[in-house]
């Protein structure tokens, strides 16, 4: 057990070197790597703990001790070996059956071992409070935390599937009149990749063209793999339609990808217009008066990952403005909306990236790092921070609390 802990130690040691000593270009590579690693090592940890477990609760070796060893082993193994053949080696344009159900795996084990630990805490309080006549013997703990995790995996798995269509109403001050009912489409979190291919891109692309918006614009978190292997997967991109066009904004596993500036190149031969810390007045690029800003910036962990050039700059995307037209801006994390908002005339922020917390036991965890959850906010009088659940799902086909989502917005004085 020492020796094991003492080489994911130098797995995840390496990367750091790698991070602090190597080009500029490859930080966000290595930064993916150790992310995976500690991960790997975190599931690991936690697999010795469930199996020490189900060792405890079947110590003889009957046919019903058998099973359960087995699934957790097996189960075990699958989610251990999931990032690796996910971003590592069975990437593709669709997903690989061996990938979906690795990730499902991991899922199942996150749920059971969670399940598992909450459980055994409930029983040691219990203890301490003198209830233990009451309390159920370890096997029992063991076999209730499967089902849960077996119960809320399959439910989740049936949430992923297709995102829902939400429809809002946002007031905007000073929209000027002929503008009252614009509508935008946004897309966010769609993670291209392991678990999401180009036959489910393919259906989010037509859902949104139903909506018939006058504006698509997609907050982030779009692509998690290199452009080589997912650019058959991104064509669907080409087939979005909207009256002034499809806007886009980085996430930081767009940045992950370590190809930001490759994937940018794709997106504009697609027809998709990337607002790197810039801005547009839509829909008269001439005439403010009957105009509102777009602007959009990049993602908040670029300030971490220090990406060659890129970098959040609010600054450069807002300053500079004609007073008193609108702002609308594109922002992937709601920590780079909380700066935003602190600018006159911005009155709204379109976000992404919590998820939802997308499945137990991180559903509201997640609120913790950032300002702002998920749905409709109001900070300030007449500003607005939207914050997307995500059009799909990051790496698990799982989602529990919030559906993913296309969100129509209808915008209007």
């Amino acid at each position: 057990m020492l020796r094991a802990a003492y080489l994911l130690l130098v797995l995840i040691f390496l990367p750091s070197l790698w991070f602090v000593l190597g080009a500029q270009e490859q930080k966000a590579k290595a930064f993916k790597v150790q992310l995976y690693l500690v991960l790997t090592a975190i599931v690991f940890l936690a697999s010795r703990y469930c199996w020490r477990k189900v060792c405890e609760g079947w110590r003889d070796d009957g046919v019903g001790g058998r099973v359960v060893k087995g699934l957790t082993l097996t189960v075990s193994l699958g989610a251990q070996s999931c990032s690796l053949l996910s971003f590592f080696v069975l990437m593709n344009t669709e997903p690989h059956i061996i990938t979906i159900l690795t990730s499902l795996c991991l899922a199942y084990f996150i749920v059971f071992c969670a399940s598992l630990m909450t459980l055994d805490v409930l029983c040691w309080l219990g203890d301490k409070c003198g209830w233990r006549g009451l309390l159920p013997c370890v096997s029992t703990r063991v076999v209730v935390a499967m089902v849960m995790g077996l119960l809320l995996v399959a439910h989740g798995y049936r949430n992923a599937v297709t995102p829902v269509i939400r429809r809002i109403n946002i007031p905007i001050k000073n929209l000027p009149t002929a503008l009252n009912g614009t509508t935008i489409v946004q897309l966010s979190d769609i993670h291209l990749g392991p678990t999401v291919g180009l036959k489910q891109f393919r259906e989010v692309v037509t859902m949104a063209n139903e909506l018939n918006p006058d504006i698509m614009v997609i907050t982030g978190d779009l692509v998690d793999g290199p452009r080589s292997v997912l650019r058959e997967a991104s064509e669907p991109l080409r087939d979005l339609k909207s009256e002034y066009g499809t806007y886009y904004v980085p996430g930081n596993h767009d940045y992950y990808t370590g190809e930001i500036g490759l994937w940018i190149e794709r997106l504009q031969e697609l027809g998709v217009h990337p607002l790197m810390n810039d801005r547009v007045l839509l829909p008269n690029a001439v005439d403010s008066s009957e105009s509102f800003y777009l602007a959009g910036v990049e993602d908040y962990d670029t300030r971490l990952i220090n990406y060659n050039t890129h970098g959040l700059d609010v600054k450069h995307a807002l300053a500079g403005r004609d007073p008193g037209v609108p702002t609308i801006v594109l922002a992937h994390q709601p920590r780079a909306a909380s700066e935003a908002i602190e600018w006159k005339d911005v009155h709204l922020v379109l976000c992404g990236h919590m998820h939802g917390g997308q499945m137990m036991p991180f559903t509201f965890s997640v609120y913790l790092f950032q300002p702002f959850f998920v749905g409709l906010y109001e900070p300030k009088p007449s500003v607005f921070v939207y914050v997307s659940p995500g059009t799909k799902y990051y790496l698990f086909p799982v989602r529990h609390w919030f559906y993913p989502e296309i969100t129509l917005i209808t915008i209007y004085n």
